[in-house]
């Protein structure tokens, strides 16, 4: 069995597992926020995300956040909260997160 690695870089912000992703599908299905289960192997951590690029071991690609206007921030943060909310979670800060993920 061989091992993946990626890194991704994203708009969003951490949530708890839950201990059916099928819950956060129907949830999210929807709307404007996706989901990224990501980490260490077998350790993975859930985050919900509005923007996100992934890079592979050996590539590298430019990413350019400061391109976002305060108004995309201020749909961004919306959309994440609303997707919260539905999920009943409290939703922690958003920001520009980078998970490197092991698979």
């Amino acid at each position: 069995m061989g091992m993946y690695h990626s890194t991704y870089f994203a708009y969003g912000a951490r949530i708890p597992t839950p201990a059916d992703t099928d819950v956060l599908e129907e949830a999210l299905k929807r709307g404007p926020v996706g989901y990224l289960l990501a980490g260490d192997y077998d350790h993975d951590m859930t985050f919900l995300t509005t923007e996100c690029e992934s890079v592979d071991l050996g590539d590298f690609k430019t990413v350019t956040p400061q391109t976002a206007t305060p108004e995309q921030y201020a749909i961004w943060n919306r959309d994440l909260e609303a997707a919260a909310k539905s999920l009943d979670i409290s939703l922690p800060e958003a920001g520009w997160i980078v998970v490197p993920d092991l698979s």
